[in-house]
């Protein structure tokens, strides 16, 4: 196995060179039930919406499989691909009032509680 970013180990042998083995690829990450699902689920999507050619569909949660109209937006693909990973874990998402928010920076409740401290 070949050695990737970090000292760790790659899958498929010659991924990051000139030889990429799309089969290894595929029996490795994305022929798993549910990253099939959620292709599935992201295509179901951009069919439901019918995006302009310079559009994508976009799931405002992260979570491809939640194609619930509230949760589906069609915008330009710079945008979308600006707003890099919508993984929970990375975005540090807490609920507010049943909602979901990003916690941190920018967050108006936490700006509200601490002026008032």
């Amino acid at each position: 196995m070949a050695k990737g970013k970090k000292g760790k180990e790659d899958a498929c042998p010659g991924h990051r060179g000139k030889d990429r083995d799309y089969d290894c690829e595929y029996k490795t990450y994305h022929g798993k039930k549910d990253k099939v699902l959620d292709r599935s689920a992201r295509n179901a999507a951009h069919e439901e919406m019918s995006p302009k050619p310079d559009e994508e569909t976009d799931h405002k949660d992260g979570n491809p499989r939640n194609n619930s109209k509230g949760n589906l937006r069609n915008v330009k693909k710079k945008t979308n691909r600006r707003k890099g990973p919508k993984s929970l874990v990375e975005l540090r998402v807490t609920v507010v009032q049943g909602k979901l928010a990003p916690k941190g920076k920018g967050h108006k409740k936490n700006k509200r509680k601490r002026k008032e401290a």
